[in-house]
């Protein structure tokens, strides 16, 4: 059913994406789906790292940690952007289709005030998304 799993990750916010990365997991173990990690960042220093060569290398460590946790091969891929807040939606969905994947699997919050007016990256990618997209809250 699926066969290329991609799961997007913030680093900053790397303690909130075990549900997801469990979730994305078991799916990869029961369909022998690929599970592919991709972290948005900008060409500044940002609170992850100070470019996205230490981006990347982080990324990668974070993937590795996981790989070794779920069993299973965690490929890392980092996209850089001029400014991730407004264009991290559209990076990841057409990254997903340069690799072929044909589900996303997205950590979300607990919707806050600023999610009620504003929108969250998860609802907006399921939102516009042409393959599915599974938001593990």
């Amino acid at each position: 059913m699926y066969a290329t799993i991609l799961i997007p990750v913030d680093l900053e916010h790397a303690d909130q994406l075990e549900k997801a990365m469990v979730t994305a997991g078991d799916l990869a173990r029961a369909r022998g789906a690929r599970l592919h990690v991709v972290g948005v960042t900008a060409a500044l220093p940002g609170a992850a790292a100070h470019n996205p060569a230490e981006f990347g290398e982080k990324l990668k460590a974070w993937a590795g940690d996981w790989a070794g946790r779920l069993g299973l091969d965690v490929a890392s891929h980092v996209l850089v952007t001029g400014d991730p807040q407004t264009e991290m939606d559209d990076r990841i969905l057409a990254h997903a289709h340069e690799i072929g994947a044909d589900l996303i699997v997205m950590a979300t919050r607990v919707p806050g005030f600023a999610e009620r007016i504003f929108g969250s990256h998860g609802g907006r990618l399921a939102a516009q998304a042409d393959i599915s997209v599974f938001l593990v809250r």
